[in-house]
């Protein structure tokens, strides 16, 4: 799987969180602090589109508004006023630990018997992903979207309700997730969606970590 650039995944989120606030959508600022730290690589393409829902809109909004409302520049020149010196700030940069998962009996057993079926829906997450970008308006549009519902109910199907493992848990949990919001898409939900993917934001690092060690 791709490594996915964090600065572009940030700036999407930041964007992505700004606009939602306009739809007056309470979720995004309280998840905003996790658009700070390094989004992981396992379905970063599909959460960044789904965050890109109220990019678009917004970003031909502020378009507009900055071409109507630029102000005239003025032709009457004045003394350039006097100016302290900025003070400099070093920079500081926060380490993120690293999610460890450990590899349980009921873990391994997992991976033995349905580790293509990990590595499939990772994939198609990471296709959702990149054709999401072109259908904003209704992510269900996307040609992936009926592949990534099925495979995610499927995956849901083999992990099971009586699963004990926390990373299975994990994993089946984020799967039904994403199934739900974009059902919520297909139904015409789509603030319903955009919060249910934001929501798994939280669950991405934990979730990357169960994948790479399923999948190997």
């Amino acid at each position: 799987m791709r490594r996915c650039s964090t600065n572009r995944w940030c700036r999407t989120l930041q964007v992505g969180a700004r606009c939602s606030d306009e739809e007056a959508n309470p979720r995004t600022e309280r998840l905003m602090p996790n658009a700070l730290t390094s989004l992981p690589r396992l379905g970063a393409g599909a959460l960044a589109a789904v965050c890109l829902l109220g990019v678009t809109a917004c970003g031909r909004g502020d378009d507009d508004s900055a071409s109507a409302d630029a102000p005239v520049a003025s032709t009457v020149e004045t003394a350039a006023p006097t100016t302290t010196p900025a003070t400099t700030v070093p920079e500081t940069t926060t380490t993120v630990a690293a999610v460890v998962i450990e590899a349980t009996d009921e873990l391994t057993a997992f991976a033995s018997e349905h580790g293509a079926l990990v590595a499939d829906w990772s994939a198609q997450l990471e296709v959702f992903g990149e054709q999401a970008v072109d259908h904003l308006d209704d992510l269900s549009a996307a040609p992936a979207s009926p592949g990534v519902r099925e495979v995610s109910d499927e995956l849901v199907a083999a992990v099971g309700a009586d699963a004990t493992d926390p990373g299975l848990v994990t994993l089946r949990d984020f799967a039904a997730s994403a199934s739900e919001a974009l059902r919520l898409a297909a139904d015409g939900d789509h603030p319903g969606a955009f919060a249910g993917f934001l929501d798994l934001q939280t669950q991405a690092d934990d979730l990357t970590a169960v994948v790479d060690l399923i999948t190997g």
